[in-house]
């Protein structure tokens, strides 16, 4: 064998040595690096959601979310909602169940002439007449399946929400004439 083929040979073997270190160092780098970051993304995350439950659960910070939309059924003290698309199609399915101890209020139509503190809002019709509406408490049993319902919610410490608060819109509220 010659010089310069043992050169070769000896260059080439420490090339492949020099690539199989930086090989096994990178992947081993990589992997340190990713269980750190799966380390911290999981230290992280329960943060967060610790962090999260006691914004949520805090006595301090008035939170209460809201839903609308349809009766589809009424059940044992929760109600089936739905809400419709613009073209009309059914979109959303939820069951809400209701406090016992939940305000139920139906909207209705005032009589024209009715006192001032009676008015709780008011709605034009299609020909432009303005009829007022006043509000009455209900009992759940009164509300009916095509009633349009505003519910507040609360959320409760096992992150489930309950009614607190409903209005009832009748499906047939603006049927008096």
């Amino acid at each position: 064998m010659n010089k310069s083929n043992l050169g070769v040979i000896i260059i080439v073997g420490l090339l492949l040595i020099g690539l199989s270190f930086y090989g096994g160092y990178s992947i081993g780098n990589n992997k340190a690096i990713s269980q750190f970051q799966r380390e911290k993304n999981q230290e992280m995350s329960t943060m967060e959601i610790s962090t999260v439950e006691k914004l949520l659960s805090s006595k301090v910070i008035q939170w209460r979310p809201i839903t609308n939309g349809t009766v589809k059924k009424t059940l044992d003290h929760s109600l089936n909602i739905v809400g419709f698309s613009e073209t009309g199609k059914e979109i959303g399915d939820v069951i809400i169940p209701i406090s016992k101890d939940a305000e139920i209020v139906s909207m209705y139509v005032l009589p024209e002439g009715a006192p001032e503190e009676q008015i709780m809002g008011g709605i034009s019709t299609r020909e432009g007449k303005v009829v007022n509406l006043g509000n009455k408490e209900i009992d759940f049993g009164a509300i009916k399946k095509g009633d349009q319902v505003y519910i507040d919610l609360e959320l409760k410490p096992d992150f489930t929400v309950e009614g607190v608060s409903v209005t009832v819109w009748p499906a047939n509220l603006l049927l008096f004439e």
